[in-house]
């Protein structure tokens, strides 16, 4: 019953956020003048399906893990070019087709999918703020333990943190985000007090805390605590405004977690379809609304950015290869195409193992 449970949250979750990808790119390709054969929410045997006036099939299928749109002359839902098919196809149809459009209109089209995600993620951030008000946490210290790293190195209470290694933090989320992907004891911290910047060096200490996976992880300990929260109302431009400052902000916390699957000692946490249908069911049933729709927002900004990566069957992919084919003037030689293709599968692979093994971890220990 747990297990359906998930599954059920986990398309809850999911589904909105593929059919607005897919959406995006369906808008873009009518718009452009290109005939949509297939809009497929998941992969396989159709469970629900109809067809529009327009010849378009709209279709839900059995495995809900993805979802594509197939233009007329695809060879498959990655939108690759069929060359047997592209010789059946009319004059007329042929004007109907992805790759006949210009090389502008195909880029918006591929780009349209996380642009649909992007802009998903904003709304909803806007209508939490606008809705609900603004919690702020800042990164002042209102507390310095005694005996700590922290009071060691020479903090006080007032300080505010401005920077970790180098790295500026902004936000209270994000100075926890910088701190969980430290390795090393010593860290150095840029504080500003009564106006005036100082650097102070911390030899931390590490404790062991489970995630949000439930997983055991080590992370640094320094003694100090900051403000409680406060929750202020805001009016709809605010909302809309501090929206994109949080969508930034998740946009590069996830591009630094995603460069520290390569250059990291430490473990990070991709979740695959098991981790998303747990935490979906967490958010669901133990947290209400608000963080389940704060969850949904980020995954879809996740998938739109993943999405953006210059990796092929993904639109970053085509989008990069559309760039190249900008400036040289041509097509792209095959045999580099092919070693892209390559290099980025081995991406791929990578992604999809972290994944599956934190997947594998998850089931391990219930």
């Amino acid at each position: 019953m747990n297990i359906l449970i998930a599954v059920l949250w986990f398309m809850a979750v999911l589904t909105p956020i593929i059919f607005i990808h897919e959406l995006g790119h369906f808008i873009f390709a009518r718009f452009f003048g290109v005939k949509v054969e297939v809009f497929s929410i998941g992969f396989g045997k159709s469970l629900i399906e109809w067809q529009d006036g327009k010849g378009t099939i709209w279709k839900i299928a059995m495995i809900p893990l993805g979802g594509y749109v197939r233009m007329l002359g695809d060879k498959d839902p990655s939108s690759t070019t069929n060359k047997k098919e592209k010789s059946k196809l009319t004059e007329l149809d042929k004007k109907n087709t992805f790759y006949v459009k210009k090389l502008w209109q195909k880029a918006m089209i591929a780009f349209a999918g996380p642009l649909a995600n992007y802009l998903f993620t904003l709304i909803i951030f806007t209508g939490i703020y606008f809705h609900y008000g603004m919690i702020t946490n800042k990164t002042i210290i209102t507390q310095v333990e005694n005996d700590s790293p922290a009071h060691r190195a020479g903090l006080q209470s007032n300080d505010e943190i401005t920077d970790i290694n180098g790295t500026g933090v902004k936000h209270f989320q994000q100075l926890i985000f910088e701190m969980s992907l430290i390795e090393e004891k010593d860290i150095s911290l840029g504080i500003m007090r009564l106006g005036e910047y100082k650097k102070f060096n911390i030899i931390a200490d590490f404790i062991e805390t489970k995630n949000t996976l439930g997983k055991i992880v080590s992370i640094p300990k320094i003694g100090v605590y900051f403000q409680h929260s406060t929750l202020k109302q805001i009016g709809l431009f605010e909302s809309f405004k501090n929206s994109i400052e949080k969508t930034y902000t998740y946009t590069y916390m996830m591009l630094r977690a995603l460069s520290g699957i390569f250059s990291s000692k430490k473990e990070i946490d991709v979740m695959g379809a098991v981790g998303i249908a747990k935490m979906s069911k967490q958010f669901g049933e133990e947290a209400g609304w608000l963080p389940i729709l704060s969850f949904i927002a980020i995954i879809s900004l996740n998938l739109g950015l993943i999405n953006l990566l210059p990796i092929p069957t993904l639109d970053g992919g085509h989008l990069l290869f559309y760039l190249i084919e900008g400036v040289m003037g041509r097509t792209i030689d095959p045999k580099l195409q092919n070693l892209f293709f390559k290099v980025g599968l081995v991406i791929i692979v990578i992604l999809m193992s972290t994944a599956l093994w934190n997947d594998f971890k998850l089931i391990k220990n219930g």
